[in-house]
């Protein structure tokens, strides 16, 4: 009897861990994103530019996200362009660390780590995978780094 207990207990975790698994890639969580990038070798079929092996796939966000699924094991990196964009808020919702904060010309740049994205970098030995620029225009942020330029 005892066995069948530890034997239905062991289960009943692994059947949980299947249909209640933490999606650590989980990253549509924005408000008020204006288009999306992806950075891929394959082109996507949206608006596209070419920069050397490197492809930069633009579409809305509500397009990223019907498609992020399907295509997300073949990319290099996303960006997130924003008009208005609340850092706080962000670095709530996605239980951010900053890792450093500098400022190249009229550009601020943050870069951090969130649990909610799988891919890490290190950059000085600390985790990586976020990277924010405040400009006059729009305010990018881009997992795991910016790769389209400011």
């Amino acid at each position: 009897m005892k066995k069948l207990l530890s034997f239905l207990l062991i289960m009943c975790c692994l059947a949980s861990t299947v249909f209640f698994r933490n999606d650590a890639t989980n990253i549509f969580r924005f408000e008020n994103c204006e288009k999306v990038c992806f950075v891929s070798e394959k082109d996507f079929g949206f608006e596209s530019q070419r920069s050397g092996d490197k492809i930069f796939s633009f579409c809305s966000y509500e397009e990223a996200k019907e498609v992020f699924e399907n295509i997300k094991n073949d990319l290099d990196g996303i960006q997130f362009y924003f008009k208005e964009f609340d850092e706080q808020d962000f670095y709530k919702k996605f239980n951010v660390r900053v890792v450093s904060k500098s400022q190249v010309e009229q550009i601020r740049l943050t870069c951090g780590y969130t649990p909610f994205f799988n891919q890490v970098i290190l950059i000085d030995g600390k985790k990586v995978n976020f990277q924010i620029a405040n400009t006059s225009d729009w305010v990018i942020v881009g997992f795991p780094l910016i790769l389209t330029g400011y």
